[in-house]
């Protein structure tokens, strides 16, 4: 399996006609060597593409001196000794012998390593003159590897000129081993964690019911409104739900980023249903919220609640390529939620814009998903993990978008956050041009991991829906850090654009969806019923619980039984077939399941696997408690 990583400006879009592409430089300067960004609209040698691209740039790599090489270097990424890593580039050749697309492995110092310099293999594959192909590279990373860049070089002896586009870098990922252990935590059908085989089941994705006034006439009722209904005086301002929502105490404490004039800056409200927030007071300047936790690890009051806030004015990415170097990321901390202190002087992770951050009780450590390199043209999520909440793990990739997205697709943001016996993870999935009649429209999906780095998104059907044309939330949809859980419900506050990413003068009013309790994704039983048997478990607990509705809109009420195998075997374990289990009906979030009376203590510390099978209906999740 292949995890792509982040390369600035892959695709040449950043940059003026004529100078070396951003983030790329060029060695050595010479008379007789070029390298810039030309804009390849036909007549060209390299074909115009379509599609979402409207802006088609490439590189132009010329040597002409025949006695020395020119080298056109990517900007570093992070890489890790040991790891395997391919660079893929497309080329045209325009005449002569085109250059090599190389690997260069780099030290912290930013110095080559000895031999960290992998050339491009299979010179019978090297184009000719007029062709446009794929070309790679792929190397291991020596010891002492902190990052890795791409290398377009010609030979000493070599006169030519080549076209470049399109580079990506990769590392040569496994997923993590698998663990049988099982905790009580509810084990979702969201991605494949827990599933072993599928039949007759069909995953769903459940989008959340938005919450909706009596009398409201549009689809989806703000709880905050800033926009046309401010209060207490305080001027119209724009609410974006960059932050968190808690529920403590019976009260529902917002962190949220807001603008009226001047710098976007944290915001704090308080609602007694969670339906209508009075006027915020603000509480940060000139940071935006990227997430609030109430903070498990300490007895120091003054450090009750922790923030992840984006602190630094944030220039144009087309006037000054992302991110501009006073953006990053600082941590902070309150007593009470409204009065905030630095926990450090300086910032505690790198880069800029979307981020989330969350407490996971399983690793007793704080999650933080970032925005990192990758330019305009390559969002993606990244999450890094703290003890303390001001040292945090290097940026690791998360959650990126491939072949089953829509070309021009990104990941916006993507909060992350344990939830049972699983990390679920929800991009915010951005696609540049039109969608639906909106012009970049970002719609959250949803995804599972087990460990934060390994992710599985099956179904890329959307959370939250975006509202039709007209409606507040149509066309760009953000998400608070985790979700609300109150006993059998669950609720997601979002914040809804009136109108795309790519469209100005939009405005943003805070918003919430709410589903069942584990019921984000259900297996959906087929005419003929169906069957899950999931992969080997060796569980803490021993009492077996169902989330399931049984009782679907076609009238015919389903079932549900569950037979126990043995792990190694698959063979089903004496006692505790079909015959002796019970069968669950109706709409339960906790429907029992026994054989003939008897739980899992008989089988304690055995590895076995659970084959539950349906006759017809919805089910959400198990757990082993």
């Amino acid at each position: 399996m292949e995890r792509r990583l982040a390369v600035w400006n892959h695709d040449l879009e950043l940059g003026a006609n004529g100078a070396a592409p951003t983030r790329w430089s060029a060695a050595p300067a010479s008379p007789t060597a070029t390298l810039k960004a030309v804009r390849v609209d036909a007549p060209a040698p390299m074909p115009r593409y379509t599609g979402e691209r409207t802006v088609n740039h490439a590189i132009w790599l010329s040597d002409r001196s025949g006695s020395g090489a020119v080298a056109a270097r990517a900007a570093a990424v992070p890489a890790a000794a040991g790891r395997t890593y391919w660079a893929q580039a497309q080329v045209y050749v325009g005449a002569g012998t085109t250059a090599r697309l190389n690997l260069e492995f780099l030290d912290a110092a930013g110095r080559r390593l000895p031999g960290g310099l992998v050339e491009q293999g299979n010179l019978r594959l090297l184009p000719k003159a007029g062709e446009l192909t794929w070309v790679r590279s792929t190397g291991v990373a020596p010891a002492g590897t902190t990052a890795i860049r791409a290398l377009i070089v010609s030979a000493m002896a070599a006169v030519g000129s080549s076209y470049w586009d399109q580079l990506f870098l990769a590392e040569v990922a496994a997923p993590p081993a698998y663990a049988p252990a099982l905790g009580t935590g509810a084990v979702l059908f969201v991605g494949d964690h827990r599933v072993g085989q599928l039949s007759g089941l069909t995953r769903v994705v459940q989008p959340g019911r938005k919450y909706r006034a009596n009398g409201d006439p549009r689809a989806a009722t703000p709880v905050y409104d800033s926009v046309c209904c401010h209060r207490g005086g305080q001027p119209p301002h724009s609410a974006q739900l960059f932050g968190t929502v808690l529920h403590e105490d019976g009260v529902y404490k917002m962190w949220y980023t807001a603008k009226a004039s001047g710098p976007w800056s944290a915001r704090y409200a308080e609602s007694a249903d969670g339906r209508s927030f009075p006027a915020g007071a603000q509480v940060l300047a000139d940071v935006w919220v990227a997430g609030v936790v109430r903070n498990p690890k300490t007895t120091d009051p003054s450090r009750r609640y922790l923030m992840l806030g984006v602190k630094g004015a944030m220039a144009p990415a087309t006037t000054t390529p992302m991110p501009p170097v006073d953006v990053t990321y600082r941590a902070y901390a309150s007593p009470d939620g409204k009065a905030w202190t630095p926990l450090a002087a300086a910032a505690v992770l790198p880069m800029r814009d979307v981020a989330n951050v969350s407490y996971d009780p399983v690793t007793a450590r704080f999650v933080a998903t970032t925005k990192q390199a990758g330019g305009t043209t390559d969002r993606q999520a990244y999450v890094s993990t703290s003890a303390d909440f001001v040292h945090w793990t290097a940026p690791r990739q998360a959650l990126r978008v491939d072949a089953a997205d829509p070309a021009g697709s990104h990941v916006y943001g993507a909060p992350v956050f344990r939830y049972g016996d699983q990390l679920l993870g929800l991009p915010l999935i951005y696609t540049q041009g039109l969608v639906n009649g909106v012009n970049g429209p970002v719609v959250p999906q949803i995804a599972a991991s087990p460990d934060g780095s390994w992710w599985s998104r099956p179904s890329r059907s959307p959370l939250i829906p975006l509202g039709a044309a007209g409606e507040l939330d149509d066309g760009f949809l953000m998400l608070a850090s985790a979700p609300v859980v109150d006993g059998d419900r669950v609720r997601l506050y979002y914040s809804g654009w009136d109108a795309g990413h790519e469209t100005a003068g939009r405005s943003s009013r805070v918003f919430y969806a709410e589903w069942r309790r584990d019921g984000f994704v259900s297996l959906r039983a087929g005419a003929g019923g169906g069957t899950l048997t999931t992969k080997p478990l060796r569980p803490t607990g021993t009492t077996v619980t169902v989330n399931a509705d049984l009782t679907p809109g076609t009238g015919v009420a389903g079932q549900l039984t569950a037979e126990v195998l043995d792990a190694g075997t698959g063979v089903v374990i004496p006692g505790y077939g079909t015959a002796q289990s019970t069968v669950v009906a109706g709409d339960t979030l906790a429907g029992s399941l026994t054989w003939a009376g008897k739980n899992l203590s008989a089988l304690a510390g055995r590895q076995i696997r659970l084959r539950f099978t349906l006759t017809a209906g919805d089910f959400y999740s198990f757990r082993v408690g």
